[in-house]
């Protein structure tokens, strides 16, 4: 029996000074992407996509050169959301433990539909009619653009003692260039109504004024801040990571109108999306 509690208690004061070297080393060991850790410089590239939800707002009395417009009086087509696409590719760089530069380049898709009614007063068999016309614009933009930030690191995010992904906050400016825009205007007349537009040809028609191009004075440079959070999951169980999983998500506000003329213009935009990222890691000496 002796012998049985002198064997106990060498296993048990074993026990505890293992569970005092786990906790001693548990406290003084640093976490995976830690931003004490400076013994690596990380250079990453890597391709992304998204979408991006911004409003648009048309000022019609500016827009009468396409003759794209009710005919009556004045009146504006308002502002429609837009649900756009964008793709690019990515370049980041460590410049210090807490501090990357970002440079994104992108390919840029959206598309805008106006609509509006107008009632007019026609005369039909010698009495007056209110006949609705309807008039509908349709606008898509193209554009391909640079956006260099900054991003500075606020922490990482313990999960485990083995990955524990970072969160950033960033703040940038974005340019961008159009390389292609179009309109498509029609007006048109319900096929319930008495009335019915004449044609060129002389024949009745429900549609008419047609027409399409090149959205005019287009500002083909344009600009807007943006600020946002970036964050970084492995998808590797390694410390440094070569394969990086970034979801991010981004607030703009432009800076410029669409066209010179400011009848066209892109409300303040939110974006997100997610980037998948190549490191190459390079020690420090």
């Amino acid at each position: 029996m002796k012998k049985f509690v002198s064997t106990s208690m060498l296993l048990l004061w074993c026990l505890l000074g293992l569970l005092s070297a786990s906790a001693g080393y548990a406290q003084t060991t640093t976490l995976p992407n830690d931003p004490r850790m400076q013994e690596f410089s990380l250079l990453g590239v890597g391709v992304y996509g998204g979408v991006d939800y911004r409003p648009i707002t048309m000022d019609a009395p500016n827009f009468r050169s396409l003759s794209a417009f009710p005919t009556c009086c004045p009146q504006k087509y308002g502002t429609q959301t837009t649900l756009n696409w964008l793709a690019g590719i990515s370049f980041d760089y460590t410049l210090t433990s807490w501090l990357l530069l970002d440079v994104r380049a992108h390919l840029f898709s959206a598309k805008a539909d106006f609509s509006q009614q107008e009632k007019i007063l026609v005369g039909v068999n010698g009495a007056g009619v209110e006949t609705s016309f309807r008039h509908t614009l349709s606008m898509s933009f193209r554009s391909i653009g640079i956006e260099p930030s900054l991003k500075v690191r606020l922490l990482p995010i313990p999960i485990t003692t083995t990955y524990a992904p970072s969160l950033y906050v960033q703040l940038g400016v974005q340019s961008s260039y159009s390389v292609a825009s179009s309109y498509q205007y029609a007006e048109s007349i319900a096929q319930d109504s008495p009335v019915r537009f004449l044609g060129s040809n002389g024949q009745s028609a429900t549609t008419r004024n047609q027409q399409s191009g090149p959205i005019p004075d287009i500002n083909l440079l344009q600009f807007a801040l943006f600020a946002g959070l970036d964050s970084e999951i492995y998808l590797e169980r390694e410390y440094p990571a070569h394969w990086i999983l970034a979801p991010f998500a981004r607030y703009y506000v432009p800076l410029t109108a669409i066209t010179a003329q400011n009848e066209l213009s892109w409300g303040n935009a939110l974006q997100g999306g997610v980037a998948l990222r190549y490191r190459f890691i390079t020690p420090k000496n």
